[in-house]
């Protein structure tokens, strides 16, 4: 009686899993391809040292969050320890990974690995000039120069210090290195000039008339202004108490964007005095990373609560009206903004 209960059971149980009644089935899916439409990046660095970095992907249109999409694209292939930055570049995103010590690049339309790039140390940011990439080291005093053609390291720029945020500027390559704004010829790829600033060069945006902003954050921290032609021509100063954080600036370039006193704040760049507007407030929140969307103009800002559980994500108007909030990967320190 027993044997044939047995076969009874596994009888039912073959009909109960029969692919045609159940539908087709698939091993390991992957994440739905919320990357079709615009989407927004988020960088999730992760605890260091336990390899748990990822990026989460977000559609303002349609305010849906996939989370992991690194992994789920690549198999479940982890992206290694400490994602510090992403950018977009030719068809291509770059995650700079930096405990893990590489570059890995992905499509921009699948986020498929494309490969990776070694020969870095504790890489943070990275900038592009034509076929070559540039990136900043957090210990060692210098500028790596990458091939994007081979991928590839193929000359190191000796920095005064090491180096933080780089960014592109009239054909030059600008580097903030501690109390140093270094500038590189992208044709010689020797240092042309160098810019003693307050400590802490922090962030460099460009407005609409072309001049290049530059953010310190020691105190007193300044808000510099150089011309088109590289010539210091405003030093703004905070108060001895201030501390502004993530200088950014507006689609239309005619405003400035940073954090400071638990407050996002807006400056207009077109007029010969600082008076800061206030734009929202966040009291309580462990603000960790904020960007502007460089084709709506709204604001992101991360959450980073513990350092432990997944961080809250808000997205606000321009104004400072409160869109959208979602959860994310642990500890998220900024955003990439996609096609």
């Amino acid at each position: 009686m027993k044997r044939w209960f047995k076969i009874l059971c596994a009888t039912l149980g073959l009909m109960a899993c029969d692919k045609d009644m159940i539908g087709p089935q698939e091993v390991n899916p992957g994440p739905k391809p919320v990357l079709e439409g615009r989407h927004i990046l988020v960088i999730n660095e992760g605890n260091f040292g336990s390899g748990n970095a990822s990026v989460s992907a977000y559609n303002p249109e349609t305010e849906q969050v996939q989370h992991n999409v690194y992994s789920g694209f690549n198999e479940n292939t982890p992206m290694g320890d400490v994602l510090q930055d992403v950018q977009q570049y030719r068809g291509r995103y770059y995650l700079v990974m930096n405990n893990s010590g590489k570059v890995i690049t992905v499509d921009t339309l699948s986020l498929k690995n494309i490969g990776e790039i070694d020969g870095l140390q504790n890489p943070r940011y990275i900038s592009f000039y034509e076929d070559r990439a540039f990136v900043t080291e957090l210990y060692a005093k210098k500028l790596k120069v990458i091939n994007v053609n081979t991928m590839k390291v193929e000359q190191e720029i000796a920095m005064p210090e090491s180096g933080f945020h780089t960014t592109v500027w009239n054909d030059k390559i600008w580097v903030g290195s501690k109390q140093y704004l270094v500038r590189v010829s992208a044709e010689t790829l020797d240092i042309d000039s160098t810019y003693t600033l307050r400590k802490n060069v922090e962030r460099m945006a460009v407005d609409h008339q072309n001049r290049m902003w530059v953010l310190t954050t020691e105190a007193p921290s300044h808000l510099y202004r150089l011309s088109q032609g590289g010539v210091i021509e405003e030093d703004w100063t905070f108060g001895s108490d201030k501390k502004p954080l993530y200088l950014e600036v507006s689609p239309d370039g005619r405003h400035l964007y940073f954090v400071m006193d638990d407050a996002v704040f807006r400056q207009n760049v077109g007029v010969s005095s600082f008076q800061p507007e206030k734009v929202l407030n966040f009291a309580g929140q462990n603000v960790y990373g904020f960007d502007v969307d460089p084709e709506s103009g709204e604001l992101y800002l991360a959450d980073a609560l513990d350092y432990n559980q997944p961080s809250t994500i808000y997205r606000y108007s321009h104004d400072g009206v409160l869109l959208d909030q979602f959860k994310a990967g642990v500890i998220s320190n900024g955003f990439c903004f996609g096609n």
